[in-house]
């Protein structure tokens, strides 16, 4: 594929995915994969080879979703000989050694007893790095809409290496600490404060694990969860210093949709009709027709069943809430 070829999307209405790390774990964000199916294309990157993601990826395209492997490590900058920690349990295998802070912690994983037991050294590796930014600039494949990353303590890192990326980027899931488990790693109030200044909120944290600093039992601390954050476009104009959201005149139509459809999968629906309602004050003819769009139907069909009921909405400020049930998808 040449690079003016994988430069160009297919579409208004096709998901671009970049997920980094996780070694065949894809994450929340695979809810959109699961809404949109054949017009989500997935580009997975991974620091090592002989993981699951080439098996993974191989499933992928038989059914139909565009899936490209590149076996690269992914950091704030291009390099080659960094140092890659493989551990003895691979999955916390990572670009930085375990932290002293958190090694006797019990991370609640029916494995192991302790954090140092499950970050164990195996052996070292060189592995090269390249930033998102340099992906993106090489054109060999489409700028993406989504970011996931699970790169075990390097997420700050990574995030920094995509600021010219950032700045078009509609969501990112990124696996959060909120204690120090990774040497020296960016935590969860570095991430969101660089997320904010993109115009990014937070929506939602899953898979929240609870750490135990002594033998496990009773409450833990919340140390580590997954963070999904959305660009969130409102009709307010760009202020100094205000974090957290995009002017809507910020959003091109195809993002608009993209948005949406994002917004869809993740189940936050007053976001969606919000954009659906932008969507339709802009082209009413193109928003009609998403009727006719398998995928993006849920768009108009939310936007007018909430219409007409406005008036009982008046009345109780949890009318939907109440009234209407919508399956995540």
């Amino acid at each position: 594929m040449s690079k003016s070829e994988a430069s160009q999307r297919a579409s208004d209405r096709e998901v671009v995915i970049y997920h980094i790390g996780g070694e065949g774990e894809y994450g929340p964000a695979m809810c959109v994969l699961k809404r949109l199916g054949e017009r989500v294309r997935l580009v997975v990157f991974e620091a090592r080879p002989g993981t699951e993601d080439d098996e993974i990826s191989a499933r992928f395209n038989d059914s139909g979703i565009p899936t490209t492997v590149v076996y690269k490590g992914i950091d704030e900058k291009a390099a080659v000989n960094v140092p890659f920690y493989v551990n003895k349990f691979p999955l916390s295998s990572s670009l930085l050694a375990c932290s002293a802070l958190a090694a006797e912690e019990n991370p609640g994983y029916s494995h192991c007893h302790s954090w140092r037991q499950n970050a164990e050294l195996d052996h070292m590796i060189s592995v090269e790095t390249v930033s998102i930014d340099d992906i993106v600039a090489s054109g060999v494949v489409p700028p993406p809409d989504i970011i996931s990353i699970d790169a075990q303590g390097a997420e700050l890192r990574i995030l920094r290496g995509a600021a010219k990326t950032l700045k078009d980027v509609l969501c990112v899931v990124t696996e959060v600490e909120f204690y120090e488990i990774y040497e020296a790693q960016g935590l969860f109030d570095d991430q969101m404060t660089l997320l904010g200044k993109h115009g990014l909120r937070l929506f939602e944290i899953f898979n929240h694990q609870y750490w135990h600093p002594g033998p496990a039992l009773g409450e833990g601390f919340l140390t580590v969860g997954e963070a999904a954050f959305m660009r969130y476009a409102t009709n307010l104009p760009a202020m100094e210093g205000k974090r957290g959201y995009a002017p809507m005149d910020s959003l091109d139509m195809g993002k608009l949709l993209r948005m949406a459809i994002i917004a869809s999968s993740f189940n936050a629906m007053s976001y969606v009709y919000t954009l659906g309602k932008e969507i339709e004050r802009r082209d009413p003819v193109l928003f009609a027709g998403l009727h006719d769009d398998p995928q993006y139907r849920i768009i108009i069909d939310l936007v007018n069943m909430m219409d007409p009921r406005m008036s009982h909405y008046a009345k109780d400020s949890l009318f939907f809430m109440k009234a209407i049930h919508i399956e995540k998808s």
